[in-house]
């Protein structure tokens, strides 16, 4: 009776360490540097429109980060403009994420994407919570996803058309 005592716990204790083993090689953290599983976005658009990253796999995703102010940020936005228009959406997506909570006010913001001619969707991160699961320490921050949610490339800085073509 102690022999089968001692090999149900044996087995009991052996079940445990394999379940924890188990789920820590299938629990993937997500991280912001190259290689990473990129962290989910989940915002609404300025429209109200709700937008998920999960819901483009499959698809290489840009996602830029982006404020009003941001003299950079100015700059670049006719070429991710330029870009977006010359993609295969079906293959491609630019998603451009506002900081909105680095801004005045949302009116501010639409007013950017409206004088800019924005073309793209724009994500509100009213909390700025998707900018600190992203690491986001300067702007504009540009991320390229590839189909598979894994972070192929982080650009610090304006990008340009060409930058992105060649991704």
């Amino acid at each position: 009776m102690k022999k089968m005592y001692r090999i149900f716990l044996f087995l009991f204790g052996l079940g445990i360490l394999m379940s924890t083993f188990v789920s820590e090689v299938s629990a993937e953290v997500t991280g912001s540097a190259e290689g990473d599983l990129a962290p989910e976005i989940e915002l609404n658009t300025l429209t109200g429109e709700q937008i998920k990253l999960s819901s483009l796999k499959g698809k290489t995703v840009i996602v830029n980060f982006w404020t009003s102010w941001c003299t950079y940020c100015q700059s670049e936005v006719s070429e991710l403009n330029s870009f977006y228009e010359s993609t295969n959406h079906q293959e491609l997506e630019v998603l451009g994420v506002n900081i909105t909570s680095s801004e005045k006010s949302i009116q501010q913001v639409d007013q950017f994407v409206k004088q800019y001619k924005m073309n793209f969707p724009i994500l509100l991160d009213k909390q700025g919570e998707v900018a600190k699961s992203y690491r986001i320490i300067g702007i504009p921050t540009t991320f390229v996803i590839d189909g598979n949610g894994r972070i192929k490339r982080k650009l610090v800085g304006p990008i340009t058309k060409e930058m992105l073509q060649t991704l």
